[in-house]
């Protein structure tokens, strides 16, 4: 960065080449404007260099510098994910009511909720069942040109809430008229695909729009000039929050029925943030959804289910150790994880892993075995520390670390990190005070499918 003398010295010599400005090079006012000056040229410099340091990853502060970036890579920031929780539908009516899967209710924030089952519920009786906030919207759409590489870009508004979508196309009418729609599948990177493969890919603008992208003729089919569209959408708000006891009021329905929570319905999660992205896309060229080895499961999945609070996945190799060698090994990818309030996250991550491209690969989810430890704190504090906010503070925070349900748990349990959790809690910076650990119970795994967690907590301190 060039200094504000050689600034100033630098303008003064512009002004000499003009024979107006030579009498006044060393007057006041000439001084003052050259300073001026300086500030203005190295306001610009420092713009400049902040501008260049957009052009690379580690340093930009843009995030639509970061999403440039994420573009040239073909990065695909994970999606927002819906909160969710348990309702009860109550049938007013004395006729039996049928409601099927993915019927609206609007809350009176006018956020819609779908149930995740189709229900049939007996006069005056009620069923529980669970809902997520979401929404559905078709988008139809009409090819206008035929050329490699057809782009459908949603607009910023959509793309913020878009949890999936489908793609329907126009093949045609039945006997009565009726156009008939075909579905194509999505092929990540036109991975497998040939000329005439039905497929599409997806793709995330740098303006942070969501699009979609038809093949070339030789990696996926061009779709034809005038075909109809159809895109359907589920769209989410992400962290959203329902307390319990509110009435949700049915969408297209006649139906005499009462809804009501009977949780609170939260945890959801909002599109992947700046932060998020800058770190992914330092790895995202070695997984790129190319599932070969145990990390390249793990970030798939928790991309799709950021509630997870533990994974872990292995392979025939691992129950080959175990358990000897069997034919049911062959090629057998086994999944165990947790999220909580989720008892059927195994199927959903196995369902969504089915639709992955997978060759001859089979998948099996393991539930977790929960181990406990337990730990014992003996110390001695200062007299000014309050004893109860101590013994509070330092039980949270060793939960945060190791608790079964915390967003910020640790995967691996060390004793040392014992110590630093406890210490960094800063009641034991006095040379006077001191403390002492003792844990019983397990600390590391003995199964693949073990997760290990924090029990009981005891904390006793003294003066």
């Amino acid at each position: 960065m060039i200094s504000k003398e050689e600034a100033k010295e630098k303008f003064k010599e512009i002004l000499k080449q003009s024979e107006e400005w030579k009498a006044l090079i060393d007057s006041q006012f000439v001084d003052h404007l050259s300073t001026f000056q300086s500030w203005a040229l190295r306001d610009a410099l420092f713009k400049i260099e902040r501008a260049k340091q957009e052009f690379f990853l580690s340093t930009c502060i843009n995030r639509y510098s970061l999403l440039a970036h994420a573009e040239d890579r073909e990065y695909l920031p994970r999606k927002a994910s819906p909160s969710y929780g348990k309702i009860k539908i109550i049938n007013k009516s004395d006729a039996p009511v049928s409601l099927p899967m993915y019927q609206s209710f609007l809350s009176d924030s006018q956020l819609e909720y779908v149930t995740m089952e189709a229900l049939i519920i007996q006069p005056k009786g009620g069923v529980q069942v669970k809902v997520n906030q979401m929404s559905k919207k078709v988008l139809p759409y009409v090819i206008y040109e035929q050329k490699a590489f057809y782009e459908i870009i949603f607009e910023s508004e959509i793309s913020s809430k878009i949890r999936n979508f489908s793609l329907f196309m126009d093949t045609g009418t039945d006997d009565s008229g009726n156009k008939i729609f075909e579905k194509w599948e999505y092929s990540r990177l036109f991975q497998n695909a040939s000329d005439t493969s039905k497929v599409y890919d997806e793709f995330f603008t740098h303006d942070e729009k969501v699009g979609i992208r038809f093949g070339n003729g030789n990696f996926g089919k061009i779709p034809l000039i005038g075909t109809n569209v159809q895109i359907e959408l589920w769209l989410t708000y992400g962290n959203t929050q329902l307390i319990q006891g509110q009435k949700l009021y049915i969408v297209d329905s006649q139906a005499d029925i009462e809804a009501v929570t009977i949780e609170s319905i939260t945890g959801g999660f909002g599109v992947e943030d700046t932060e998020e992205i800058r770190r992914n896309l330092h790895y995202w060229s070695m997984y790129n959804e190319k599932l070969i080895w145990r990390e390249d499961y793990v970030f798939y999945i928790k991309r799709k289910f950021p509630e997870l609070l533990w994974i872990y996945v292995w392979s025939e190799s691992e129950n080959e150790k175990r358990y000897g060698r069997h034919l049911d090994h062959v090629n057998r990818i086994c999944i165990s994880a947790y999220a909580k309030d989720k008892p059927n996250i195994g199927q959903d991550i196995i369902d969504y892993l089915e639709t992955s491209p997978s060759l001859n690969k089979h998948f099996r989810f393991i539930e977790p075995i929960f181990s406990y430890f337990d730990l014992t704190i003996d110390g001695k504090v200062d007299r000014q520390t309050n004893i109860e906010a101590a013994k509070t503070n330092i039980t949270d925070d060793l939960k945060k670390a190791y608790d079964k349900d915390s967003k910020e748990r640790r995967s691996i349990v060390y004793v040392k990190d014992f110590y630093d959790i406890v210490n960094n809690t800063g009641y034991f910076e006095d040379q006077k005070t001191y403390f002492d650990i003792t844990n019983s119970g397990k600390l590391k795994a003995e199964w693949m499918q073990e997760m290990i967690c924090i029990g009981n907590i005891t904390v006793n301190l003294n003066y």
